[in-house]
């Protein structure tokens, strides 16, 4: 049996996959490495599909055949290194292919190699569902186990390795067990050899990860004085510290200010400048923390106890030790970055440092006092927005509700972040904080809420319990002395300072004016309230106004790809990709007379619809568990490994309940789905919320084996692969589909709609079967 096998293929595929990503990520941009996951999923249905021809074939493979498969395994190993090494060498430089035609042929090569593992990893799993389909439900729970294992080693090795050695330990670990699979000698002497050149080559600097020219990173140091001081990696980032003349940084400084900022050390994350680190030795003689709009809460308040949301760049830190604070919590998602802050946390010292990896709320729960500030800062080096995917669990109307539950009695939340024409950001910032002091039942917002700018960034202050009279004067003064501009609510004498977009009347629109609600339904960019179900504060795009919003960027392609705006495209792209591979396959088998196409019919609808709903679901909870486990990475992570776990367990139980006559609880799948719907929003931030995956898993493990038992005939030459190959069809649309549907929608009806498609899945199942008398007078009567 191809067990071992089975688990070591599916281990080296999706750790490379993870690894694949990172490599994208680092050497190109994270809006390449989204790509991954549609590249490996049609290299796997092209592999299926090759199954599939050879399976109708004179020649194909059985139990017989497992040399065959065995070499194949070994193939498929050496592919990945192979692949990884000829990437290095590659010249591609994404930004020339603007001008360079030739760039482009490196990217389509570049893009065919990453496929060729995965397509060969799909028709290793297709032959091996195919030549021991009585065996179906243990070959596909080696595979899923296999996956998830792989995908948890790689987590950890990328905590402590770089990504070229943690390549080469995943392939020195498979390669073993290959060779301990292998049972001519001959072939063991010369793949073991293969193995070993290849995993020496990965080691070397010969394949060294090499980032684009045009990074940051790259760009700082090449400036005279600069030097690198260390890197970091985690399964995170990989995060880089630099010393340049240029890293000096104060966002929003007072151009009242004439002194010299002092510099710091830079943080590039995966290549790209986030921000800047400045010790706390000298922090007493740094006087321009006076002269930043941040400083205001610090004036009004001289707090002792604070909350810093992110932390990125070190003057959020550095300023609450400025102005006195004893005791200061830092929250980030990001590992990396707790790392570069814990390695000069003595410069900190006598003040109460504490760096917390998770979410702010989860933080706040934990505290034994509650704060007098809590700040959020979203100004890194560049204002430059996040991608426009990204989850932003700080920022949504949730998360500001308990950021001011959570203050101490007069405390006050600060958020600040760098003004981005065309308005967008700073107006659904606003939109999340009305609509919180709106649900907390403030009436009067301008007794409480204070919007002031600088030249460059939008500063937005909320009292817990109101501003006082002396609070007004303080703020009046500050403002004139500093030169920023109020923008909400108006003040009497107080003078302007810059020109240019009128951003007041826009806030008072929100604010103000009872027709907020049309303002934002007429306005170009979607601006609505983000929640915890919607928790895409980047995401701006507007189907409708995609002509005025391609115009107002000044016609550029790359701002809608880096706003994510270009996901509609994608999807489209992907559904072309997927009918051209699939409905090929399928117009050549009509045009040839293949047989049985009546009922490969039922067989495709049904694995492509418990494919949409496998990934639907998937997606939901990597989304949703971001709040609970701290980070998007560990919540990516965690999720893939416990859904691939448990689904592999339900998969091997299959037999088991079929000869106990228990296969009715498959019916129960939709039902548990639609209550996780139903009370996810109670448990989404508690430990509950991740076993809650566990019993779901073990339903979506049944469905596959299940079908291959029931739809597939054994008289339909190729069935299996082509079941196998309609399932990875629909996982290459799935992922951008569901992610178009949550940044629209919401998350959670992507759980209705897996439950639907579960539901036909299983309606096509009863009848499939209803001509099955054993199944249909003992299984199925359950379900009626």
């Amino acid at each position: 049996m191809p067990y071992l096998l089975v688990f070591f293929c599916s281990f080296i595929t999706l750790s490379f996959e993870i690894l694949l990503i990172r490599i994208f990520s680092i050497r190109l941009s994270h809006h390449y490495a989204s790509l991954i996951i549609s590249l490996s999923m049609a290299g796997l249905v092209v592999g299926s599909l090759a199954a599939f021809f050879k399976q109708r074939s004179s020649k194909p493979l059985n139990p017989s055949s497992s040399q065959a498969l065995q070499r194949l395994a070994a193939a498929l190993v050496a592919s990945c290194p192979v692949v990884f090494i000829t990437l290095s060498v590659i010249p591609l430089d994404h930004v020339r292919m603007l001008w360079e035609k030739v760039q482009i042929v490196y990217f389509v090569l570049f893009i065919l190699l990453c496929t060729i593992p995965f397509l060969l990893y799909g028709a290793f799993i297709a032959f091996s569902l195919s030549v021991w389909r009585d065996k179906a439900n243990k070959v596909y729970a080696s595979d899923l186990i296999g996956g998830a294992t792989g995908l948890l080693l790689v987590a950890m090795l990328m905590n402590l390795l770089r990504t070229e050695y943690v390549f080469a330990v995943t392939i020195a670990v498979t390669g073993l067990a290959i060779l301990a699979v292998l049972e001519n000698t001959l072939s063991k002497i010369i793949a073991g050899s293969i193995f070993f050149i290849l995993c020496l080559l990965v080691v070397l600097d010969v394949s060294a990860i090499k980032m684009s020219p045009h990074k940051g990173l790259v760009q700082a140091l090449k400036v005279d004085g600069a030097t690198h001081v260390t890197t970091i990696y985690t399964s995170h980032s990989r995060l880089d510290l630099f010393e340049n003349p240029q890293m000096k940084f104060a966002p929003g400084l007072s151009l009242g200010y004439t002194q010299p900022v002092p510099k710091g050390l830079g943080v590039a994350l995966d290549g790209e400048i986030a921000g800047v680190i400045m010790g706390g030795k000298q922090q007493e003689s740094y006087d321009f923390l006076s002269y930043v709009p941040s400083a205001l809460p610090y004036l009004l308040l001289q707090p002792k106890n604070v909350v810093i949301v992110g932390a990125k760049n070190g003057i959020d830190l550095l300023q609450s030790l400025f102005f006195g604070a004893f005791h200061i919590s830092v929250t980030e998602y990001d590992a990396s970055v707790l790392q570069a802050f814990a390695s000069i946390h003595d410069e900190y010292s006598p003040r109460t440092v504490y760096f917390f990896h998770g979410s702010a709320r989860r933080l706040l729960r934990s505290l034994p006092q509650e704060p007098d500030i809590i700040l959020l800062s979203r100004t890194g080096f560049f204002p430059s927005g996040n991608f426009g995917l990204q989850e932003d669990y700080d920022l949504t109307v949730e998360a500001i509700t308990s950021y001011i539950k959570g203050l101490k009695k007069n405390g006050i939340l600060f958020v600040q972040m760098f003004l981005q024409p065309p308005p967008r950001n700073e107006l659904r910032l606003v939109m999340n904080i009305r609509a919180a002091l709106n649900k907390m039942g403030v009436a009067g917002l301008s007794k409480q809420l204070l919007i002031y700018r600088s030249w460059d960034t939008v500063n937005i202050l909320v009292k817990k319990d109101g501003f006082s009279e002396t609070d007004l004067n303080k703020i009046g003064q500050f403002l004139s002395n500093r030169q920023f501009d109020i923008l909400y609510p108006g003040m009497a004498g107080q003078e302007k300072f810059i020109t240019g977009l009128d951003y007041e009347a826009l806030f008072n629109k929100i604010l103000v004016h009872e027709s907020s609600a049309d303002f934002s339904s007429s306005y170009v960019f979607d601006i609505r309230e983000t929640t915890d179900d919607r928790p895409f504060f980047h995401y701006y795009l507007k189907l409708s106004n995609i002509r005025e919003i391609y115009r107002i960027s000044g016609r550029k392609w790359p701002y809608l790809i880096h706003e994510g705006m270009f996901l509609p495209f994608v999807l489209i792209f992907l559904v072309v990709i997927a009918i051209g591979i699939f409905g090929s396959t399928l117009l050549f088998l009509k045009r040839r007379g293949a047989g049985n196409l009546q009922l490969n019919t039922g067989l495709l609808i049904y694995f492509a619809l418990i494919g949409f709903a496998f990934m639907f679901t998937e997606i939901f909870f990597i989304h949703r568990l971001i709040l609970p486990l701290g980070s998007p990475v560990r919540a990516f992570s965690i999720t893939l490994v416990t859904i691939l776990m448990s689904s592999g367990i339900g998969s091997m139980l299959t037999v088991w309940f079929i000869e106990r006559k228990m296969i009715w609880i498959i019916g129960l799948t939709p039902l548990i789905v639609i209550a996780n719907y139903i009370i996810f929003d109670i448990i989404d931030e508690t430990a509950l919320s991740v076993f809650s995956v566990v019993p779901i898993g073990i339903l979506l493990g049944l469905f596959f084996p299940v079908g291959l038992r029931f739809l597939v005939s054994k008289e339909t030459d190729g069935g299996v692969p082509l079941a196998y190959a309609a399932n990875g069809t629909a996982s290459i649309i799935a992922p951008s589909l569901a992610s178009l549907v949550a940044v629209s929608c919401g998350c959670s009806i992507l759980l209705i709609l897996a439950a639907i498609f579960y539901a036909l899945a299983i309606v096509i199942l009863l009848f499939a079967t209803r001509r099955i008398s054993w199944m249909s007078k003992h299984t199925w009567t359950f379900l009626f």
